[in-house]
């Protein structure tokens, strides 16, 4: 499996970049799991350092690389 490069996690709260396109102002809210495809082949989970966050208006997904 291919490394991604991932934005840092911003320090303030996660806004929807698509939501925002729009004009309108969206908190995204943590996912408790990541999204299938950042698992690796073997079954196994996902590195810890990642965090995904959903969009609850137009459930555009982003993920985040934490320190």
């Amino acid at each position: 499996m291919s490394k991604q490069q991932h934005p840092q996690h911003p320090q303030e709260a996660v806004m929807c970049e698509s939501c925002a396109r729009d004009g309108q102002q969206v908190e995204m809210v943590k996912q408790d799991q990541i999204e299938n495809s950042f698992l690796d082949q073997d079954g196994e989970t996902a590195p810890i350092n990642l965090r995904t966050y959903r969009c609850p208006a137009c459930e555009h997904t982003q993920v985040f690389q934490v320190d």
